[in-house]
């Protein structure tokens, strides 16, 4: 499914949309959680599918936007990059950062 971000490519920020589904943590080496949330159903401007969920950080550039819940659309603009997964870095996958100009639909 990220066959499609891949295709982006990380020159230009796209528009893109999705649903938030639920929040979650992720811990860090030294024990402390991070905030994250899911969105599904990730599509750029255009309605085209580019992934069907993406974990993001809550940064504090969403927490400005109020609390999420369950069933928001948010709309932000972002620069596709890759990251390796996981603690080793063994799998590279592809993600979503940089994110502004964000709104709540």
């Amino acid at each position: 499914m990220r066959d499609a971000l891949k295709q982006i490519g990380n020159k230009e920020r796209g528009t893109y949309v999705g649903v938030v589904s639920r929040l979650g943590y992720k811990t860090g080496y030294n024990g402390h959680g991070k905030p994250t949330f899911l969105i599904i159903n990730l599509t750029d401007i255009n309605g085209n599918l580019v992934a069907d969920h993406l974990w993001i950080n809550y940064t504090k550039q969403f927490q400005s936007l109020g609390i999420l819940a369950t069933g928001d659309e948010v709309q932000f603009n972002a620069r596709v990059s890759s990251y390796l997964k996981g603690y080793q870095g063994n799998d590279s996958t592809i993600r979503k950062n940089i994110l502004f100009n964000m709104t709540i639909n």
